[in-house]
């Protein structure tokens, strides 16, 4: 059975002990417009626009080591962002996240100075002759505490952020949404000792990655994270850095830290299950090899779709090695429309085993071509209705599988 793990931080470090250190100080500070603004933008994605609990709309501001902390939360994930800032008076405030963003970006591109008064909760910002004050009703020792990798430190893995975003756009896509089963919502992920694996596997298609972990550690116990809130982790992950990963203590949430540019630091609650065997969904021997420029294959799939309009929306993909009547090896792709017409794309492949004529639903053999960036791809096949496989070429150890057939049985992946 398939729980979701309470988003809670570590017990040894709450709001409210921070907030008694600095009870008796005012908050004053100092920092550009440009850095506050893009930190309210990355952290606005983990607000809760509509809430019973109306703290989860808002963001909390806070003096942080010598710099401005940026936080907001919706219990399912949490983001915290570091700015530059001169601190002149340590304190915290928190503020309504959508009229803070809103006024922020509107301000011009020069200093602010943002100060809170004892015992206010009204942040007076002022910047190039403009002033706001910003009122608030909520007591920012009521704002759920957000895991810190300095606490969950313990047991974390450092990987490029780069490859990192890269692997979350190759396996997420593959997680159901909306699934009465949580668990086909997650993305597998295994800490190896020196490998990371992500995963994800629904009725119809799989994703698996596989990349290098540097340094030594020994190997974690596999744990499940929302596909959603990883796609969240990398629309905000810089291209190029290191990313530290942990989890915390109790296994039931996940932080990403990356020190390039801002200091950014997200956290996403974990589900509690175990995933389901997706290894074998993955099929190990075939009948039909094709290596094609997968560009070439991925255009020749979209006009394809034009005219897939049968209720599966199908295209007809036919593996042919060389022979007598076919000197070199080819791919062919067909779909037909009773009313609109039919389009067919012969494209050069290198084609090794039988000739085949596969069934593929356009849409997904589509994203799933999407996802491998290689020059070539080998898509690997066996009889018709079988699941398909797509890897690059290349040593990057990436598998797709695709269902085949037209009544779009289960792959048995689920």
């Amino acid at each position: 059975m398939t729980t979701i793990a309470p988003f809670v931080s570590s017990p040894s470090a709450t709001l409210s002990d921070t907030l008694a250190a600095s009870a008796d100080t005012a908050l004053r500070l100092v920092c550009k417009q440009q850095d506050f603004a893009r930190g309210l933008s990355i952290v606005s994605r983990a607000v809760l626009s509509q809430s019973t609990r109306p703290i989860l709309s808002c963001i909390l501001l806070a003096t942080d080591q010598g710099r401005l902390r940026i936080s907001a939360t919706n219990l399912e994930i949490g983001i915290q962002v570091w700015i530059d800032a001169q601190i002149e008076g340590e304190g915290m405030t928190v503020l309504p996240a959508d009229l803070l963003t809103r006024m922020v970006s509107l301000m011009p591109k020069e200093a602010m100075t943002l100060s809170c008064a004892h015992g206010s909760q009204t942040l007076k910002m002022a910047c190039a002759g403009s002033v706001s004050h910003i009122r608030s009703a909520q007591d920012p020792r009521e704002f759920p505490a957000i895991p810190s990798i300095e606490r969950e430190a313990t047991a974390s893995r450092v990987i490029d952020a780069g490859l990192l975003k890269k692997m979350i756009e190759q396996v997420a896509f593959a997680a159901e949404v909306g699934d009465p089963r949580p668990i086909l919502t997650a993305v597998f992920t295994r800490i190896g000792a020196g490998t990371l694996t992500f995963a994800a596997a629904g009725p119809y298609r799989l994703a698996e990655r596989i990349a290098p972990l540097p340094g030594a550690g020994n190997p974690l116990a596999p744990i499940l994270i929302p596909a959603r809130n990883l796609a969240e982790l990398a629309r905000i992950l810089p291209g190029s850095g290191e990313v530290t990963i942990a989890v915390t203590p109790q296994c039931n949430q996940v932080v990403f830290h990356c020190e390039e540019g801002e200091r950014i630091e997200f956290a996403s609650r974990l589900l509690a299950g175990n995933y389901i065997p997706y290894e074998q969904g993955i099929p190990k021997a075939f009948t039909t090899r094709a290596t094609l420029e997968t560009r070439q294959f991925a255009a020749a799939i979209e006009r394809a779709a034009l005219f897939a309009s049968d209720t599966y929306h199908t295209a007809r993909v036919t593996l042919r090695p060389p022979g007598e009547s076919v000197p070199s090896g080819t791919i062919t792709v067909e779909s037909e429309d009773a009313d609109m017409g039919d389009h067919v794309s012969v494209v050069k492949a290198e084609v090794t085993g039988l000739e085949r004529q596969i069934i593929f639903p356009v849409r997904m053999l589509s994203d799933a071509l999407a996802r491998i960036e290689t020059p070539q791809v080998v898509l690997s096949v066996n009889d018709p209705g079988k699941p398909a496989v797509l890897k690059p070429m290349s040593e990057v150890q990436y598998t797709s599988v695709v269902l085949t057939g037209l009544h779009q049985k289960k792959t048995g992946t689920a």
